[in-house]
C-alpha cells in the first residue's frame, strides 16, 4: 500500500481477507503516491523522490534494489513487459525500458 504520504510502503497480509494485517514495511525517501506489485517487486512512485523499486520476496524484510529519480514529482506507477511507466507531474510520461535481473539505477 502506498497511502500518499510519507509514510512509504506497506506490506499487508491479506490471505484472510477478514482479518488484513501489516506484515513489512519500507520508508521510502519520499511520499508513496501509487505502487505496482509484479513477482517479487514493488515498483513504487514516490514523489520528488521519484521511481523506487522495493524487493519483497522476504515481506518482512523489503529492501530497495532500485530507483530512477525523474525531474518532477512521480505519482504513478504501471509495469508491462519490459517497461516501466512512470507519470510525472511537471514532466509527463515517463516509459523505462529494463531487465527483469538488473534494477534501474
Amino acid at each position: 500500500v502506498a497511502d500518499g504520504r510519507e509514510d512509504g510502503l506497506r506490506i499487508i497480509d491479506i490471505s484472510n481477507p477478514a482479518s488484513p494485517k501489516e506484515v513489512g514495511y519500507y520508508d521510502t525517501p519520499g511520499d508513496a503516491r501509487d505502487v505496482y506489485v509484479l513477482d517479487n517487486h514493488a515498483y513504487v512512485a514516490d514523489g520528488k523522490a521519484g521511481l523506487r523499486i522495493i524487493d519483497i520476496s522476504n515481506p518482512s524484510s523489503p529492501k530497495e534494489v532500485g530507483y530512477y529519480d525523474t525531474p518532477g514529482e512521480a505519482f504513478g506507477v504501471y509495469v508491462l513487459d519490459r517497461y516501466i511507466y512512470v507519470t510525472d507531474r511537471g514532466s509527463g510520461l515517463w516509459i523505462l525500458n529494463f531487465k527483469a535481473d538488473v534494477p534501474v539505477f
